[in-house]
């Protein structure tokens, strides 16, 4: 298999754009450890034995910053646009288990485009343990996205993403009922203006839009527990080793798990929506032109595949508290953009319960790093089964016996520095 990394002779051009934007040279110089010194990523770095605390944050330079800010905007913006031409789609076509089915095959087709036009590292050839690794995460996916699906066709798209804000409720929840992790009081103390807050935020569709929002209460409950499962395998896959033929990079994850979630939909699509358009063709009836909505299908399912994208790319160019930030600024990017692109009339009580949301987050990310490390130590004992918004990427480098801890002490100090 060709190597990924960017060579100096007779590279494509194509590949060297490639190589440019998906770089994460000079930007993880924190999260790779061996023994009691940092590995950094940058050539540069690596040529001195003792860098200063100074000379490494020069390597930061203004170009990377940009690259930086500018993956962080297109995440945003592709998430906008993947949320609201999701539900224009749900506007005019009430089939949300199709929405899902086509933005599985649109995820797939567009990583292996991606591979073939870039020249990357290219699609791998499944094997029996990749499977195995994939198929749950698809099941997870399936799941999570039809009630995400289901909620949007029926409630307002600020309103799905201020019931997901709840993710880190049923985290705690779920690390110190299952996993027997204990938090402090601050920690408790984040999640009540964030119940609060998406209390008041719901209260005026309780009565409305019960099927909604239980669809998105239960989207948000399935993306945490996979959330739980992605940290497993990626503790798991990080001690594997950097040449494991079973470890995959992020387009090989992202294709793989996109289309055997596809794959697997199948039988549902056949049972819920496929029989209608296969048999009773005629009956389907259409608010606007097949054309205009398959151009809809294919905008969401193209920024679909750019959020993941761009969201893999942000999380291996930061620290993990850095990218939970960004992840923080996300959500209210796209609760305030969906609010705009439908003219949403916001009430006062409502407004109030975005604001507490918003206040809660921030408050659970000033709290994270004792979430982390009871994650952390969660993870070191039950190693079973990838990344979610406080993991580091998934082509981590192996880890060595007792690593995590030092790697978990050196980014506490590096927190206290910043």
């Amino acid at each position: 298999m060709p190597s990924i990394l960017p060579t100096q002779i007779n590279e494509p051009p194509q590949r060297q754009f490639f190589s440019k934007i998906t770089s994460t040279k000079n930007h993880n110089t924190r999260h790779f450890m061996s023994g009691n010194n940092t590995i950094p990523l940058d050539t540069h770095t690596a040529t001195h034995r003792h860098p200063t605390a100074l000379q490494q944050q020069h390597h930061l330079s203004l170009s990377d910053n940009s690259k930086f800010l500018l993956c962080c905007f297109m995440w945003y913006v592709c998430s906008s646009l993947s949320s609201n031409t999701a539900k224009q789609i749900m506007n005019i076509f009430k089939y949300p288990v199709t929405l899902t089915f086509v933005q599985f095959l649109m995820v797939s087709c567009w990583c292996a485009l991606m591979e073939r036009v870039f020249k990357s590292s290219g699609i791998k050839r499944p094997t029996k343990a990749i499977i195995q690794t994939i198929v749950p995460l698809s099941s997870f996916m399936i799941v999570g996205h039809v009630f995400s699906s289901i909620s949007i066709s029926r409630i307002p798209v600020s309103l799905v993403h201020t019931i997901k804000a709840l993710a880190p409720l049923f985290t705690v929840l779920f690390y110190r009922f299952i996993f027997n992790v204990h938090y402090s009081s601050q920690v408790y103390t984040a999640l009540i203006p964030l119940t609060m807050g998406v209390i008041l935020a719901c209260s005026f569709t309780f009565s409305n839009n019960l099927i909604g929002l239980g669809c998105a209460f239960c989207s948000c409950l399935v993306f945490v527990m996979q959330n739980i499962f992605n940290k497993k395998l990626l503790f798991k896959e990080s001690k594997m080793g950097e040449h494991n033929p079973n470890k995959l990079d992020k387009m090989n994850m992202m294709f793989y798990s996109g289309f055997i979630a596809f794959v697997l939909m199948i039988p549902m699509w056949l049972y819920y929506d496929g029989y209608l358009f296969l048999i009773y063709r005629e009956s389907v009836q259409l608010d606007v032109s097949k054309t205009r909505l398959l151009v809809y299908f294919l905008l969401n399912g193209t920024t679909h595949f750019a959020q993941s994208w761009f969201a893999f790319t942000t999380l291996g160019m930061s620290s993990p508290v850095t990218y939970s930030i960004a992840s923080l600024v996300k959500r209210i990017f796209v609760i305030v953009m969906s609010i705009i692109w439908f003219g949403q009339q916001v009430s006062f009580s409502q407004t109030l319960g975005i604001a507490l949301t918003f206040i809660g987050l921030w408050m659970y990310q000033k709290a994270k790093r004792e979430i982390d490390q009871g994650e952390t130590k969660a993870n070191e004992n039950s190693l079973q089964v990838l990344p979610t918004t406080t993991t580091s990427s998934l082509e981590m480098g192996p880890q060595q016996p007792g690593s995590i801890k030092k790697w978990i002490d050196n980014r506490l100090n590096n927190e206290k520095i910043l």
